[in-house]
């Protein structure tokens, strides 16, 4: 069946190609962007990730509200439960006050959680929980806190050869992947390559004149400053 953004629901003039396979990433998103379900998107470092993650977002119910992201493989891991689930004062040394984590911020809202094959296997059993029950509780707390999130999440490495490795638990893999959009690399949509680089460079392009104009009122401005003695 022949692809094209005209059949499509959503406005994603902001993500660039024609490609075939390109155009089947935007169905996708049009087809996933209304579901309360997790999205799991898959694809090499610099496929766009978050910019797909961010039209889900924007086509979304949950659009009203912002969308938080997290890189899992940039927080510390003694800090990583506390920031995506939070913790209660007096949970831990250092733990002075109550801290709110990221699901509850993003509650109402999207949170996409990046990185998700780097996240610590002792949260994955929480993770699992929080998707399932829609409930969380903080670090060193008793309460169960409701939380209304969508979750999506992306990956640049293999689920499946994680989970065969025994760093990535089976049950959390099957929760993700129940809509999973792959996201192909440049080498196989070649033909994409021309329209981006029209677009980067006509971006890069506004960005020098916008530089230069403001470099110019700055001078303007200065040369008719008085001279402070």
């Amino acid at each position: 069946m022949l692809l094209s953004r005209e059949k499509l629901h959503g406005n994603y003039d902001h993500i660039i190609g024609e490609s075939s396979a390109h155009l089947k990433v935007l169905k996708h998103i049009d087809r996933f962007a209304k579901s309360d379900k997790i999205v799991l998107i898959s694809g090499e470092t610099g496929t766009g990730k978050e910019l797909v993650a961010r039209a889900l977002h924007a086509e979304s119910p949950y659009a009203r509200h912002p969308m938080i992201v997290v890189n899992c493989a940039e927080i510390a891991v003694n800090l990583i439960e506390s920031e995506i689930f939070g913790h209660e004062k007096g949970a831990f040394t250092g733990a002075d006050n109550q801290h709110i984590g990221l699901f509850e911020t993003a509650s109402g809202g999207t949170l996409f959680l990046d990185e998700i094959g780097e996240l610590p296997r002792h949260l994955q059993s929480k993770l699992l929980r929080v998707l399932q029950e829609h409930e969380i509780r903080r670090v060193g707390g008793t309460k169960q806190i409701p939380v209304k999130v969508r979750v999506l999440a992306a990956t640049n490495i293999d689920l499946i050869e994680a989970v065969e490795a025994g760093r990535f638990r089976r049950d959390l893999y099957e929760r993700l992947k129940s809509l999973h959009i792959e996201l192909p690399a440049l080498r196989e949509r070649r033909e994409d390559i021309p329209a981006l680089a029209t677009h980067f460079c006509v971006g890069n392009t506004l960005f020098e004149k916008g530089k230069q104009r403001f470099e110019s009122k700055s001078s303007r401005h200065k040369s008719r400053s008085p001279l402070v003695i």
